[in-house]
């Protein structure tokens, strides 16, 4: 077993307004980790300031945000467009009342759960489709949330067919 994770660790820098201007990684293989920084479109180069190896040990004292995957994809797709938006911390929020249909609703309500159909270790979620309404849903570490397929491809793009 090795003893890095294979997953990739993601941070940012931001501006005052959340406009990321900075994409850091620490980029893990097998057997190896490597820290970087994103200079153009999939160009990486090594993080020869120690930023992301300080956002570790001192993440109080950093002025880099760990954040997801998909976030970070969003950055990237940003930095591919040229067109540089504020990332949004938390999505906005839908009254549960207006999620899905009252049948998935009380599926969750109840703890049974729409048809699973896949999860993601990495991203610690896993995803839900309703039967009844064709909602997908995601259930996180901390709740469950009715979401766009836009939200999920990044994670989940192979079950996105429909």
């Amino acid at each position: 077993m090795s003893e890095f994770p294979v997953a990739d660790r993601y941070f940012a820098r931001f501006l005052a307004d959340r406009v990321p201007f900075a994409l850091l990684r620490r980029h893990a293989t097998a057997g190896a980790q490597e820290d970087q920084v994103l200079r153009d479109v999939d160009d990486w180069v090594p993080d020869t300031r120690g930023s992301v190896s300080r956002a570790i040990v001192f993440p109080l004292d950093s002025d880099l945000e760990e954040i997801t995957a998909a976030e970070a994809e969003a950055v990237q797709r940003m930095v591919a467009d040229r067109e540089y938006r504020p990332l949004s911390k938390a999505p906005a929020v839908t009254p549960w009342e207006a999620q899905g249909c009252a049948v998935c609703r009380r599926q969750w309500e109840t703890s049974e759960r729409p048809q699973f159909i896949a999860e993601n270790a990495a991203d610690h979620s896993a995803l839900y489709r309703c039967t009844e309404c064709r909602t997908w849903w995601l259930l996180s570490e901390r709740a469950a949330a009715a979401v766009q397929a836009d939200d999920i491809r990044p994670n989940y793009h192979e079950y996105l067919s429909d």
